[in-house]
């Protein structure tokens, strides 16, 4: 009977050796990550190796970093590796195992997937101070909504909101930080949804 090792990124190996023509090499790639963390699970002792987590990236600046701290301390022998997007992105990649957990917003579809509440999110409307006071949807007619990309939850959530009062945006602005939302809604250029744990600390990323 012979044994088969266990390969790990640091075989010197080509991946072409044991992949057809055409399979990409991140998919090789990803297969011996897969076995390097099999290896490192089967040794004895605190848990060792990488462990890649997919996040918003307000998620990523208000809310993990205690968590990051507190997880470093017990286990310094894992090092950890943060992939940023939007909920529908990190969805794929979860489903796709380029990441082994995936922090998102609501709403969402997980079917096949196991899902747990993390931490409850407060979302706040702003607006440009020279705006007359928001006391529902209609007062947001032929307004411009500043947003991330198709594929950002809170965005989703906002248009949903309009929709049932069959409000739709004069246009949407699409941006890719909360620093450049909150610039152009100072600035009087629309309207704009966002956690307010981000507005606490300040607008960093997405």
């Amino acid at each position: 009977m012979s044994c088969s090792p266990i390969l790990s990124h640091h075989t010197p190996i080509c991946h072409e050796q044991f992949f057809p023509r055409g399979v990409k090499s991140a998919y090789a790639e990803r297969l011996l990550r897969l076995s390097s963390e099999a290896e490192a699970a089967l040794r004895p002792g605190a848990p060792r190796g990488t462990l890649r987590i997919g996040t918003l990236e307000s998620t990523a600046a208000a809310r993990l970093p205690p968590l990051l701290s507190t997880y470093h301390e017990r286990y310094p022998d894992v090092q950890i590796e943060l992939v940023t997007g939007d909920s529908t992105a990190l969805l794929h990649r979860v489903r796709s195992f380029d990441v082994e957990a995936a922090f998102i917003s609501e709403p969402f579809c997980a079917e096949g997937l196991e899902a747990q509440e993390a931490f409850t999110e407060e979302l706040a409307l702003i607006a440009p101070k020279t705006m007359a006071p928001i006391k529902g949807a209609r007062d947001l007619r032929n307004r411009t909504v500043i947003a991330f990309a198709t594929g950002c939850s809170y965005r989703r959530i906002l248009e949903d909101w309009l929709s049932m009062s069959k409000v739709v945006p004069e246009r949407v602005l699409e941006l890719a930080s909360y620093h450049a939302i909150v610039a152009c809604v100072a600035a009087g250029s629309g309207v704009a949804i966002m956690p307010r744990s981000v507005l606490a600390r300040g607008p960093r990323g997405k």
